[in-house]
């Protein structure tokens, strides 16, 4: 893995495994930075790495601000990818609370005060139980913002 800091350009140079971390990824890094770095990357790499340059907007000339901002590129980096991870993860979670909602929202026209049942038969019993969780936990601040709008 590189990681070259050039204080006289202002700038850092790392590469990145192509395999670990993919461009959608880079470019979520990138536009978190885009106040603190022009980020450009090397659209010519070869084998397994991306190169990646920083260029700092504030301060460029101090190797200090440069390691860190490096630093901070790379874990920001992963936390992209982590949170394309979790995503994928609880997309039958995420599916299935936006659906509890929905349906909730929706009035049957026979008993207009019951909302329609879920299909519950698709989840776990541990992914019931957060479901169940998450929507009493929304449930009770939605109370919260009535009562502290009223």
């Amino acid at each position: 893995m590189l990681f070259e800091i050039d204080i006289e350009a202002g700038d850092v140079t790392l590469s990145v495994q192509s395999q670990l971390y993919s461009q959608e990824s880079i470019e979520g890094a990138a536009h978190a930075f885009g106040d603190v770095a022009d980020v450009y990357v090397d659209d010519e790499s070869e084998g397994d790495e991306t190169i990646i340059t920083l260029e700092l907007k504030k301060n460029p000339k101090n190797e200090a601000a440069l390691k860190e901002t490096g630093g901070n590129f790379l874990n920001e980096l992963l936390n992209q990818v982590i949170g394309k991870q979790q995503l994928a993860a609880n997309k039958k979670l995420n599916r299935y609370i936006i659906t509890k909602a929905l349906m909730s929202a929706r009035r049957d026209a026979a008993d207009p005060l019951q909302p329609p049942a879920a299909d519950d038969e698709q989840l776990t019993d541990e992914q019931k139980t957060e479901a169940a969780s998450l929507l009493k936990k929304a449930e009770e601040a939605f109370e919260k913002l009535q009562k502290d709008f009223h």
